[in-house]
This record gives structure tokens, sequence and C-alpha cells, in this order.
């Protein structure tokens, strides 16, 4: 199965991103890092809690999910600081109050304000 996710910004709202339920199959598509699979897998996790849009400008500013239009998450394979106070910003241009980072791996520099990912593929 594959989910297509459509935009909420008009700016883009024609373009779908395409993620695969199987990882697996997602490997053998093509060259993928590991930031990019983890965000697949990450995507069919969220994808059974609800609608999943996502948002981008045509200017590259985005935020990876957005939860029955209520939550945006961000999915980094390492969360940083930095990368919450940019997805705060970016929420606050969808009007969203609710946001959260996901990360794969614990950072050096123990930031902890995030839902860790783990290992899941």
């Amino acid at each position: 199965m594959v989910y297509s996710i459509l935009s909420l910004d008009k700016e883009v709202s024609k373009q779908a991103k395409i993620y695969f339920t199987d990882n697996g199959l997602l490997n053998i598509t093509g060259t993928l890092s590991s930031g990019a699979i983890f965000e697949n897998a990450i995507c069919g996790q969220l994808s059974l809690r609800g609608d999943l849009n996502f948002f981008e400008k045509s200017s590259g500013t985005e935020i990876d999910f957005i939860l029955d239009r209520q939550t945006a998450f961000e999915v980094k394979e390492t969360c940083t600081v930095s990368d919450l106070k940019t997805l705060e910003a970016r929420a606050a241009m969808v009007d969203l109050k609710n946001y959260k980072l996901i990360g794969r791996y614990p950072p050096l520099s123990g930031f902890r304000n995030f839902i860790w990912g783990g290992s899941i593929y």
C-alpha cells in the first residue's frame, strides 16, 4: 500500500508526498537515506491515528506531517532545540498550537523535548 498525502498550503496543494507502508518495498525502489526511511516508517505509524497532511511552501519551508489538521509533527533522526523552534514557527504559519518533534536517536546535547521514534524499521 502507498500513502499519498496532500499539502494544506494552496501554493503547492496539487503536489502530494508518497509514502510506502512497507519499508522493505521502499528500500528496493532505490537508494534512500536512513532519514527518509525513518520518515516513511513514522508516516505508517501516524496514519493509524488519523488523517495526515503536510505543509510546504514553494520556498521549501515545510512541516512533515499534520495529524487531523490539529498537530504538526517534524521527523528528525536527531532532534535539536533549533528544530523545535523552527517547528514552532512553522506551526504558527498554519495556526497550529500543537506541535511535536519525533526523533530516532537521543542527541548528545541532552535535548529531550521530543517523542522517541526508536528503531522502528
